[in-house]
């Protein structure tokens, strides 16, 4: 039957060898551990044989010394590199994982949720990680018991016989069970990965659930593959159970088969004690391979696991050109052009044409699904079209050096992610250090630093810990996409856990900031989008205006956007905005 490496087999072997040195180490030391092991039986029969005879037994203790240190060495530099590898591997291919499910953007979140992610990397890495060192001490426990099997029969070739042929039973039952192993193991891992992911769903959501009174609701959806789970746990331990009284019946008959055999041939002269001796050393060592059930069960589960690894390390991400090109003296002229978006077979965005020159503040308006989010994620390669181009200053974005791009476009979103360490290190976040007078200057902007001066440690304070409210997050978001003096600014719904009056003093400090500076603004509020220079309205995934929000409000359909329907909502809120308050 032909036997094709599997993707996930292939895994195992190329994280093995990501550690040439320790694993030659680890080599030498099984290596020197297993001839010791395969010495040290016929060395003693010797010493025995010397005794009895009352022959010179010093030359033959001396070399039982040897192999015995020989194989205390061996067994130390494997018990020193196996570790070492293990740790070298796992974080290896825990960095890999990482690395790839980050490039995999919004879309992979949506294919692999953050708890199935989780459930990979703490679960299936480490399994994956070890694997090769337990492959290795399954081959050397093979070559030994294959090399004592081979001192059976050159000590009485009917010491050989008696192993083999009692051998056989155990082989027959132990092959068909060990088959469908990895698919236990797969169904196991796949089941749990679910109720990860359901779990950090409805952790994200606590206060809804909490508020609507559905716990026992979301209890029973979080573990609604329980039973899957514990029917390949079931299956597991059966499998486990069945391998494991198995295999102990048989060691012990084959045990005492070939002892039996071994003490009639002492009893009728044909063998010596040091032969018994040896005998008896061999069959433990010919047994170790039939021993190493646990070890087999391991890489079973560690198949299982680099398999949903190679799940998501063989998901491509978006295809993104090599971007090579400068921006040197970016101005922020924005153009879109005919750009299409599709995901899940629906098309956000269709055709898209407009142009935000240099230095304009443009609001993004809409109804939810419209894809004001998905429009502005394309400026910084957040997304990527499916046709059409995206042009910063006449340059499409994906040809853009992407160290460039980053320093060009700085965004905050609606719900930042806390990713510093200290509140000083979240607002400066960044692939290029920001000096710390930027950062409180960044903060006072964005009407953080007050609270933040309250908290215990300032701008020292560690985040982690640290509870803070949706419109202080927002507000480092905020403070974060100022420190990065970037020449074009995208807001995402950035606002919208702020109240009236501190919205109204961040659009005052974005009217300072904006000198020169292209802005776009997902917008849910009418009094945003008054205070924007221009108003892009998408409707279904298209551009029904691009105008100054006074020349749209007179659209009903414009005014429904806000809520906005009757004659009493026509006027504009631009017209009752405080002065001084328009970007």
């Amino acid at each position: 039957m032909e036997t094709r490496l599997t993707p996930a087999d292939r895994l195992l072997i190329r994280v093995f060898f990501r550690a040439p040195g320790y694993g030659l180490l680890l080599l030498l030391g099984m290596c020197a551990t297993t001839a010791s092991s395969l010495l040290i039986p016929v060395s003693l029969a010797t010493v025995t044989n010397a005794v009895i005879t009352h022959r010179d037994a010093v030359p033959p203790t001396i070399r039982l010394a040897l192999f015995l240190m020989a194989g205390s060495l061996g067994s130390l530099a494997a018990s020193f590199a196996g570790p070492a590898i293990v740790a070298r591997n796992t974080a290896w291919l825990g960095r890999s994982l990482l690395r790839h499910a980050i490039s995999l953007g919004v879309r992979g979140q949506e294919e692999f949720p953050s708890g199935d992610m989780t459930s990979r990397l703490l679960d299936n890495v480490p399994a994956a990680g070890q694997a090769g060192v337990n492959a290795l001490g399954i081959i050397s426990g093979l070559v030994t018991s294959l090399g004592a099997i081979a001192a059976l029969w050159l000590t009485d070739w009917r010491l050989g016989a008696t192993f083999v042929v009692s051998a056989v039973p155990l082989v027959l039952m132990a092959r068909p069970s060990m088959r469908g192993a990895s698919d236990i193991f797969l169904r196991y891992q796949r089941a749990q990965g679910q109720i990860a992911s359901r779990l950090s769903e409805a952790l994200s959501g606590i206060r809804t659930i909490q508020s609507s009174g559905t716990v026992s609701r979301e209890a029973e959806r979080i573990l609604r593959p329980l039973p899957a789970l514990a029917t390949a746990g079931r299956e597991t331990w059966a499998l486990q159970r069945r391998i494991a009284w198995r295999a102990a019946l048989c060691f012990a008959l084959m045990e005492l088969a070939v002892l039996g055999t071994a003490g009639l041939l002492v009893a009728d002269g044909q063998l010596s004690l040091g032969g018994w001796l040896a005998a008896a050393g061999y069959t433990t060592l010919a047994l170790g391979a039939f021993g190493s059930i646990d070890a087999v069960m391991e890489i079973a589960h560690a198949r299982a696991g680099a398999t949903r690894i190679t799940e998501v390390l063989g998901t491509r991400p978006a295809a993104r050109a090599a971007g090579t090109a400068r921006l040197d003296g970016a101005d922020g002229d924005l153009t879109f052009r005919g750009v299409t978006v599709r995901s899940g077979g629906h098309v956000i965005l269709d055709g898209v044409d407009l142009h935000v020159p240099a230095g304009l503040t443009a609001a993004i308006v809409g109804r939810s699904g419209t894809g004001k989010t998905t429009l502005a994620a394309l400026v910084g390669r957040l997304a990527e079209p499916d046709e059409g181009d995206v042009l910063l200053d006449g340059a499409a974005v994906s040809s853009v050096w992407p160290a460039d791009l980053h320093r060009v476009v700085a965004y905050a979103f609606a719900q930042p992610a806390s990713l510093g360490k200290t509140v000083a290190d979240d607002i400066g976040y960044g692939a290029r250090p920001v000096a710390r007078t930027d950062i409180e200057r960044a903060a006072r902007m964005a009407r953080a630093h007050d609270f933040i001066k309250r908290l215990p440690g300032g701008y020292d304070t560690p985040m982690a810990g640290t509870q803070l409210s949706g419109g202080e997050r927002q507000r480092l978001g905020i403070a974060r996409a100022f420190a990065a003096d970037a020449r074009v600014l995208v807001l995402d719904d950035a606002t919208s856990s702020l109240d009236t009056a501190t919205e109204a003093q961040v659009n005052r400090a974005l009217q300072e900031l904006r000198a020169g500076k292209t802005t776009l603004v997902v917008a849910h509020r009418a009094s945003t989008a008054a205070r924007a220079d221009t108003v892009i309205w998408l409707e279904a995934g298209r551009v029904r205006g691009m105008a100054p929000h006074r020349q749209l409000w007179p659209d009903p359909g414009y005014r429904a956007i806000f809520g906005a329907e009757t004659p009493e909502d026509a006027k504009s809120p631009e017209d009752i905005a405080p002065q001084g308050e328009r970007l």
